[in-house]
């Protein structure tokens, strides 16, 4: 009986997920939030900007023309919000970020109240500019789409309690019965188209950005240890070269890997470089960044450290992992490593330098015997190299 009731539950469950989490299990719209948060923040940018534009012509053109000025100030302070908001956008926010997010619903609410005015200004007339707004808005904003429902049905419920006379009533006063009855129908139904193409675009999009998450993971990953290959972990580092950060980078050759897979064959070589991936990435868990960039090198970066102290005792750590946890089949062979490290420094600017200094100092390691580790402190040849 019980498990029944979950079966039925389900479609339900999932039909509400839609629109909560657009069609995606929560952990995989959470991976895509800030992705949404940036195509947001780019249209809507561009958005501020024209109606910056727009809503500052529509000051100016009564000015100058004779017509009615009536509600030049009206579009004068539209004019200004969109303005500030736009150098907030250009200048000031991320693109990531919430702030920039609650800005875009401020913008919505400013747009749905204007146009609320407009339907209210005139008692036989129906709410044409409105009803517009609850479905254009929805197609620029990609977010969780209940927050969206919510903004569209509350302003529309705000809005026909005003044009009924009950909430906030316009100084006209409540609207004509015949157009109070269209305004009613149109009203309702382009809350509801405005829903359904925010839930139906968001879907759309999350869809769209989770196969490209996994085009890309599937690009960037490394497919025998699960690291990033190459290319992915040189682009991630380049993000993380500044001279204001700090951070080490550790490059492992693994010892004698080619008398491994000699001995024991490429299938057991494989196992053993799929098991050091395992044990890196348990190791080393994000922000820090791991990669393997074929055969039997692997690359680490961890942000923050600065002192060799630290830097020396996480190369011990990755060496000491590697050697208790990743063996050979038939455990005789200790699997070690040659580690070569290098630090970030103040004025440090190259990720090509930095990982030419690790690379020296692998260099060393290897003739100071392997299975070692051992840091850059300058020199082409191991000069000043440190144990």
């Amino acid at each position: 009986m019980e498990k029944t009731q979950q079966n039925n539950a389900r479609p339900i469950l999932k039909f509400l997920n839609y629109f909560v989490n657009c069609g995606v299990s929560g952990e995989e719209y959470r991976s895509l939030k800030k992705k949404c948060y940036v195509r947001n923040f780019s249209v809507w940018k561009g958005l501020h900007i024209l109606l910056t534009v727009l809503a500052g012509l529509m000051t100016v053109f009564p000015l100058i023309s004779g017509i009615s000025t009536e509600y030049v100030a009206s579009y004068g302070a539209l004019a200004g919000y969109a303005l500030v908001v736009s150098l907030l956008f250009c200048f000031v926010l991320k693109k990531d970020g919430i702030t920039a997010q609650l800005l875009i619903y401020l913008t919505m609410l400013v747009l749905l109240n204007g146009s609320m005015q407009i339907g209210l200004r005139n008692t036989n007339v129906r709410a044409v500019t409105f009803v517009v707004m609850l479905v254009l808005l929805p197609m620029f904003m990609l977010d969780r789409p209940f927050y969206m429902i919510i903004v569209l049905l509350g302003a529309s419920a705000v809005y026909l309690l005003r044009a009924y006379g009950i909430f906030a009533p316009a100084p006209q006063g409540p609207k004509e019965a015949a157009t109070l009855l269209g305004d009613l129908y149109s009203v309702g139904l382009f809350a509801a188209l405005g829903c359904f193409i925010n839930v139906f675009y968001n879907n759309l999009r999350v869809s769209e950005f989770l196969l490209e998450n996994k085009v890309e993971s599937q690009r960037d990953t490394d497919e025998l240890t699960g690291l990033m290959n190459k290319s992915a972990f040189t682009r991630a580092i380049r993000e993380h070269i500044a001279p204001e950060k700090r951070g080490m980078l550790m490059v492992a050759d693994m010892d004698n890997f080619k008398l491994i897979n000699d001995h024991y064959g490429h299938d057991s070589g494989d196992a053993v470089l799929k098991a050091a991936g395992a044990c890196i990435r348990e190791l080393f868990p994000r922000p820090v960044l791991c990669g393997r960039f074929g055969g039997d090198e692997f690359v680490v970066y961890i942000p923050g450290i600065d002192s060799a102290e630290d830097a020396m005792e996480n190369a011990r750590r990755f060496s000491g992992a590697v050697r208790q946890q990743v063996h050979t089949p038939d455990y005789r062979d200790v699997v070690t490593l040659s580690v070569g490290v290098a630090l970030q420094d103040q004025n440090e600017r190259n990720y090509d330098t930095l990982f030419h200094k690790a690379d020296v100092a692998v260099y060393n390691a290897k003739n100071a015997g392997r299975a070692c580790e051992k840091l850059y402190t300058g020199g082409e040849r191991g000069e000043d190299v440190k144990e």
